[in-house]
C-alpha cells in the first residue's frame, strides 16, 4: 500500500498503534491501525505542499475505509462481498497547509485508510 515517499505524522493516538503516511505519485495515503483500546483517531498532516507541491490551490478528495468487526470483514459477516468498504467520500481544500483526518472510536485492533487525491 506504501509505496512511496514517507511523511511525517502528528497523531493523537499513542503507544498501541501504527500510524503511516506516504505521496504516492497523484495522492497520499494515511494509515492508522489501533491495537489498544478503542479510541479516537486525530491525525495531522502539515506541511503538505511542501511533500506534494501539487496540491497548490486546487481541491481534494477525501476517502475513508474501515476494517473493523462490522466493516469490510468477511469472518463476522460471511455475506460480505469482499474488498475495502468506503465509510465516508468527501471534497474538501487544504487549509493552513495541512489536513485533518479524523475517526470516532476505532475498535481495538481496527484499521483506518484515508485515500486524498487531487480532483
Amino acid at each position: 500500500m506504501h509505496k512511496g515517499r514517507e511523511l511525517w505524522v502528528d497523531n493523537a493516538i499513542d503507544r498501541d498503534n501504527l500510524v503511516l503516511a506516504s505521496v504516492q505519485k497523484n495522492k497520499i495515503v494515511v494509515q492508522a491501525i489501533n491495537l489498544g483500546m478503542e479510541r479516537d483517531v486525530k491525525i495531522t498532516l502539515e506541511n503538505i505542499r511542501n511533500s506534494f507541491p501539487e496540491l497548490d490551490k486546487k481541491e481534494i478528495k477525501v476517502v475513508k475505509y474501515l476494517i473493523d468487526s462490522k466493516h469490510s470483514n468477511c469472518l463476522k459477516n460471511p455475506e460480505y462481498p469482499g474488498g475495502l468498504e468506503v465509510v465516508e467520500d468527501h471534497v474538501g481544500n487544504i487549509i493552513d497547509d495541512k489536513i485533518e483526518l479524523r475517526h470516532q472510536a476505532l475498535e481495538e485492533n481496527g484499521l483506518i485508510l484515508w485515500e486524498i487525491s487531487l480532483l
